[in-house]
């Protein structure tokens, strides 16, 4: 837990400098008053490089506003991408609540916790941060020490999921035939692979997109295949990641004894066709809102779920 008691900017740019999510480590600016319960989760989803659903429909973009699928997307993303440490900002204006399912993803993915605090925490948060018995420290000299720079440069074997794709996309971005249809060719591959990393936030909507992409098959097709089908000798590199969220996902809601690796609702499946759009497969790009609102300003239309 990193202390910075007069609110110097040289913490901040310490703490965002410490990103670097190809070694493992990210760096989550949260809201300054998170709106929705599912606030923390939507920004730790920003930090992976995961962009929110922009445009769609009620259907495909309803699972954002659930506390429970948020987080599940979050412990998927985290696992599957080898992500090990996580420093978050602003940690003294983060509710008690946000803070304690910030603890559990620790828990749950063995990941190092960062906790940077710019003032005095709340009493329901000072509590369940003292119930960890964090080591606390109080200079940027202490801090530097405890978490280091990064390495730099190309990490062999993976597919470099950390460098985005532009967003909102380019005019002249070429859009690709829909997925399931035939085979891309293999110079557009790594572009598409950017883009299903950097535009879909839900796991199970991007793995099952990276499956059709990855075998020329339609939707239909990809949630009838067994988990067999998808072995680490069979999924190609830049596909790897993705597959392994989804799976991920999969598991965290029980199914891991599974016969199929997609479980997908009628919702997800409007959710599948909408991020293929998103990302320039089938069709132009559906125009994004004045603004580009997200959830953390303007949450989805309905009441919030805060099912844990």
């Amino acid at each position: 837990m990193v202390h910075d008691e007069d609110d110097d900017k040289a913490f901040m740019d310490w703490a965002l400098a410490a990103h670097a999510p190809a070694a493992g480590r990210i760096t989550v600016h949260p809201a300054p008053a998170p709106a929705v319960p599912a606030a923390l989760a939507h920004d730790l989803l920003r930090a992976l490089g995961k962009r929110l659903p922009w445009a769609g429909s009620e259907e495909g973009t309803c699972w954002m506003r659930d506390t429970r699928t948020a987080w599940r997307a979050v412990v998927a993303w985290v696992q599957a991408l080898e992500i090990g440490h996580v420093l978050l900002t602003r940690a003294h204006l983060v509710t008690a609540a946000h803070l304690t399912r910030l603890f559990a993803l620790a828990h749950l993915t063995g990941i190092r916790l960062t906790l940077v605090c710019h003032g005095p925490l709340a009493p329901a948060a000072a509590a369940a941060v003292e119930s960890l018995r964090p080591v606390r420290v109080y200079t940027l000299t202490a801090a530097r020490r405890i978490v280091p720079a990064a390495p730099v440069g190309p990490v062999p074997g993976r597919f470099p999921w950390w460098e985005p794709a532009p967003f909102p996309p380019p005019a002249d971005e070429a859009c690709l035939p829909p997925p399931g249809h035939s085979p891309l060719p293999d110079e557009h591959l790594g572009a598409v692979a950017r883009r299903l990393h950097s535009r879909i936030a839900h796991p199970a909507h991007a793995a099952a997109l990276a499956a059709q992409v990855m075998t020329s098959r339609s939707l239909e097709h990809i949630i009838s295949l067994p988990p067999s089908a998808f072995t680490s000798t069979a999924v190609p590199v830049w596909a790897a990641g993705l597959i392994e969220a989804g799976r991920r996902f999969r598991d965290l809601d029980g199914r891991a004894d599974s016969r199929r690796l997609f479980h997908l609702t009628g919702w997800d499946r409007i959710a599948v066709e909408e991020a293929a759009l998103a990302c320039g497969l089938g069709a132009d790009h559906p125009p994004p809102p004045d603004g580009m609102p997200d959830s953390r300003h303007a949450p989805p239309r309905g009441a919030e779920d805060d099912r844990t």
